[in-house]
């Protein structure tokens, strides 16, 4: 028997969840970390306090684990599902942030939204990137911390300093720096990513005046993202195969949850659109298809095994998850 971790880094706590090859949830555990608003709508994250909750959360859950023959050693993979826009700065040579997280309910670039929104340099951003400027999104409030802070941005333009949302940074931290990397949904809420090439705008970056020295490299959401390394808590060596943003998750999750009148709707949908992509865009977004097997599985699954509730037709959509790993 093999077993998958999956973990969920949300806005207010960090959750870990173990399954069996069958997708059966075995274990969770869960921490919450602290809020902090230095100003009106102002938000942050501690970095290293929420690296902290999600080793105690896969402690956790690795502690509740009762199968007499799991072993950590058993695991085949982490999958990873995060708040997207939350995003960090660290030091690449200590791993060490250079402040706080901004959260994405923080608003505190709003003036450099609304002035980059009155130019003509707006709707580039909106057509490149699919978003409307606003401090929701990283980008933005990246150009506001090096406008603050000149010589942060200076490390920044030497390739000191690297960036990332929550999955770049528990990347990082699980691999113990080996990989600076990004799914493309997480990367699509920066206002960096190019829809049309699904890599990194330089156009973007100019307007924000942010160095694409800092940016990790952006992968489809079922690569692989790195191995563990020096965890402690887990062995060496354990693939991190599939990344995805919270709500592309809880989407597709909800697609293939038969209890929901939302699926009826969201499946053909989803279904449709993909089967009349053309070929060299379908091929361009084959990360959205492996969220199957990927994160969409571990939300769904765990939705229905956190109620109590299991039938039989779950178990044949996923069938064949159980004989990719086994």
């Amino acid at each position: 028997m093999k077993y998958i971790i999956a973990i969920d880094q949300g806005t207010t706590s960090s959750r870990a969840i173990i399954y069996d090859q069958n997708l059966v949830i075995k274990a969770t555990g869960q921490e919450e970390f602290p809020q902090y608003f230095p100003e009106a709508s102002w938000v942050e994250h501690d970095l290293n306090e929420i690296w902290a909750s999600v080793k105690t959360s896969i402690q956790r859950a690795l502690a509740a684990m009762d199968d007499k023959d799991f072993s950590p050693d058993k695991i085949a993979a982490i999958g990873i599902t995060n708040q997207r826009e939350t995003f960090g700065l660290w030091d690449k040579k200590t791993s060490e942030p250079t402040g706080r997280a901004i959260v994405w309910q923080c608003r505190r670039s709003a003036d450099i939204c609304e002035k980059i929104k009155r130019s003509d340099q707006g709707k580039k951003i909106s057509k490149i990137t699919g978003l409307v400027v606003d401090p929701y999104f990283s980008g933005s409030k990246v150009k506001w911390l090096f406008d603050k802070d000149k010589k942060l941005k200076e490390r920044a333009k030497k390739g000191e300093i690297a960036f990332g949302n929550m999955d770049t940074f528990l990347i990082w931290k699980l691999s113990d720096g080996a990989s600076h990397a990004t799914d493309v949904s997480n990367a699509s809420r920066t206002l960096f990513l190019d829809l049309k090439t699904l890599k990194w705008s330089r156009e973007a970056l100019k307007v924000f005046s942010v160095p694409e020295e800092i940016l990790p490299k952006v992968l489809p959401s079922n690569a692989n993202f790195g191995f563990t390394k020096n965890l402690g808590i887990l062995p060496d060596g354990i693939p991190i195969t599939g990344v995805l943003g919270d709500q592309q998750a809880a989407l597709f999750g909800e697609a293939f949850n038969p209890f929901s009148g939302a699926s009826l709707l969201a499946l053909p949908v989803i279904v449709y659109l993909v089967r009349t992509l053309p070929d060299s865009l379908r091929m361009k977004l084959k990360y959205v298809l492996a969220i199957v097997l990927g994160i969409a599985a571990f939300v769904f699954m765990a939705a229905l095994m956190l109620t109590g509730t299991l039938v039989d037709t779950t178990k044949q959509v996923f069938s064949g998850f159980s004989d990719a790993v086994s």
